[in-house]
């Protein structure tokens, strides 16, 4: 309905929500961090821990209308 491509449209609503995009080929050279979310939990919350080559923290999710936070 937009008019744009599948990346045009994940890049928009990005964007719109102030959310780094990550290529697979991105999310593939990170690190999986399971130490801080076992599989188990990533697998269940559509969520994963990573730490990227210099070590960052980041969470990498699915569907950005599906994350849960805890106040």
């Amino acid at each position: 309905m937009t008019g744009l491509n599948q990346a045009a449209v994940v890049q928009s609503l990005g964007a719109t929500s102030q959310y780094l995009v990550l290529s697979m080929d991105e999310i593939n050279r990170l690190k999986p961090a399971f130490d801080l979310i076992d599989f188990t939990h990533a697998n269940l919350h559509g969520a994963i821990a990573f730490r990227d080559e210099a070590g960052k923290l980041m969470v990498v999710f699915g569907n950005p209308f599906n994350v849960k936070v805890k106040s």
